[in-house]
């Protein structure tokens, strides 16, 4: 992947939308632009669709009645599939322990294009259908708005981004659930997360 370049969509949409979704149902009828992105995909990295049907199930199991755990965990799991798929260009069940380094490595330092200065919407009504905000990033660094428009500034702040141990510690929670999920369900073959957090959370 060519890192001047964002072309990650979003895969989950909010808890309201995503509730109308059937349990067997994989896409919403009035987004199509999730199942266009991830079929598109598919092409490339074998198994990017069985992931995507894995990972809308854990979310439906895991967040279906707290909208703040859905949000969590659709945030964490969705730039998951995005960096592995993009960057990776594998399935999350191909992916080693050095992967999933690599992958700690990427969240603490993501690349700029990947940071937006403000919580954007996922997607947005457009003659009745759901369409993708180009405006929204995986990552956001927190600026007030009245220093939004100063673009030095922030282009500074993007570049210095790191993320905090915290929220490495939240990445780390959620994957690990998630893995445990995979592997209940028999789709992935084993959980490397607790061994990946004793190296880099020391």
């Amino acid at each position: 992947m060519n890192n001047d370049e964002f072309n990650a969509e979003p895969l989950f949409d909010s808890h309201r939308h995503f509730q109308q979704l059937h349990r067997n149902q994989l896409y919403s009828e009035d987004n199509q632009s999730v199942q266009s992105y991830v079929e598109k995909i598919n092409q490339t990295v074998n198994g990017a669709l069985d992931d995507y049907r894995f990972t809308k199930e854990f979310l439906q199991s895991k967040g279906r009645r707290n909208e703040a755990t859905y949000n969590l965990f659709r945030s964490e799991t969705e730039k998951f599939l995005l960096w592995s798929w993009l960057f990776a260009g594998k399935s999350i069940i191909a992916l080693k322990r050095r992967d999933l380094e690599t992958y700690i490595d990427f969240v603490h330092k993501p690349p700029v294009n990947w940071i937006s200065s403000y919580v954007y919407r996922r997607f947005e009504d457009l003659n009745g259908y759901r369409q993708v905000n180009p405006d929204w990033r995986p990552f956001t660094i927190k600026i007030p708005k009245s220093q939004r428009l100063d673009n030095i500034d922030f282009n500074h702040k993007k570049r210095n981004y790191q993320c905090s141990q915290d929220a490495i510690k939240a990445t780390f929670s959620v994957l690990n659930v998630f893995y445990d999920y995979l592997v209940t369900e028999d789709y992935a073959f084993g959980n490397a997360i607790a061994s990946v957090k004793k190296t880099v959370l020391i």
